[in-house]
């Protein structure tokens, strides 16, 4: 097998070499926790870290419709067609061969760095850093599908959008970490909901493809606000996530940008504009641990960049918070 990858390491024993990883990580996870309290966040301005250019044509990955952060540099990454584990080389590392075949948020990664995606014959299914896997949501009727999932990195809670077979009725339901559902009711508003995440604030986030629009509300379902692109752009929401001081971030399709709203739906700045023309966000996810933003491109050389305008430092608050949004929207420069 040929893949075109810059710096590709010479792995041996892949899945050996991804759990040592992974385990060392995890135990440097709880020390980071543990600090968390002790600084507070602050905006800054947006660095570019090296971005990870992806050339993996044994699994035919023709974009990234998706991505997940995992840990330590792998990002789990998905078109309509494949789900593959990849690292900061773009080397291919694992594939889920019977993941759905959705272009939205498919999968999610829980608090023991699990992977949790929907399986090609709906049911929910739970993949453990060994390799070993199992169901953790069957599906019990013919009747509903689910469409995009996110799980909760506070509470380990896991979100699905479920679609109701020949119609465009959609609920959400929410279950806990051993696949009991606790919450579940039909949201009237959606039309196409392709994404979900949870903001800090406990709300639910959705993007909607056909209204188009970021769609946000309850826990149980009661609309808050619809954002629909600041006054006179063109919006195609796509991939979507929230950060540690609860702001929205969404992927826009049409103006290949990613855009940054508060929690109640006020449009603060582009976050991203890309550095390259070729370089077309699609698909978007924040890594609480090292604070970077990691996103995805639907262009042909399916890249995935990463970027941090989150340090660990003084709180920001009041007319400071104001002022760094106003600094971070002079950074767009260095882009």
């Amino acid at each position: 097998r040929q893949m075109c990858i810059r710096d590709r390491p010479r792995v041996t024993q892949p899945c050996k070499y991804i759990i040592n990883c992974l385990f060392v990580n995890h135990d440097e996870v709880k020390h980071k926790r543990q600090a968390r309290n002790e600084h507070l966040l602050q905006l800054t301005y947006p660095q570019i870290y090296p971005y990870i250019s992806m050339r993996v044509n044994d699994y035919h990955i023709d974009r990234c419709c998706h991505v997940s952060c995992l840990a330590q540099d792998f990002v789990w990454v998905s078109d309509e067609r494949n789900l593959i584990l990849t690292n900061n080389y773009g080397v291919c590392l694992n594939r889920i061969t019977n993941a759905v075949g959705f272009s939205g948020g498919i999968h999610t990664i829980n608090r023991k760095l699990e992977l949790i995606y929907i399986a090609s014959d709906f049911t929910i299914n739970k993949r453990a850093l060994d390799g070993t896997s199992n169901t953790f949501i069957k599906r019990k009727d013919q009747i509903w599908e689910p469409r995009c999932i996110y799980c909760s990195k506070s509470t380990g809670e896991v979100f699905v959008v479920f679609k109701r077979n020949n119609s465009n009725i959609y609920s959400v339901s929410i279950y806990n970490e051993t696949g009991v559902c606790i919450i579940q009711h039909t949201n009237t508003n959606y039309r196409n909901p392709i994404f979900i995440t949870e903001n800090t604030n406990k709300d639910v986030v959705v993007t909607d493809e056909k209204h188009p629009a970021v769609m946000v509300s309850t826990r149980r379902g009661k609309h808050r606000f619809s954002y629909k692109g600041p006054p006179g752009s063109i919006f195609e929401p796509r991939g979507i996530c929230t950060d540690p001081l609860s702001h929205i971030l969404v992927c826009n399709q049409c103006g290949s940008s990613v855009q940054m709203i508060d929690k109640d739906g006020q449009f603060r700045l582009f976050i991203l504009v890309p550095h390259d023309i070729s370089f077309q966000p699609f698909s978007v996810c924040y890594d609480s641990e090292r604070h970077i933003v990691v996103v995805g491109s639907k262009d042909i050389q399916r890249t995935i960049s990463a970027y941090r305008y989150i340090d660990r430092n003084l709180g920001v608050t009041g007319n400071s918070y104001l002022t760094a949004l106003n600094n971070l929207n002079k950074s767009l420069s260095l882009f």
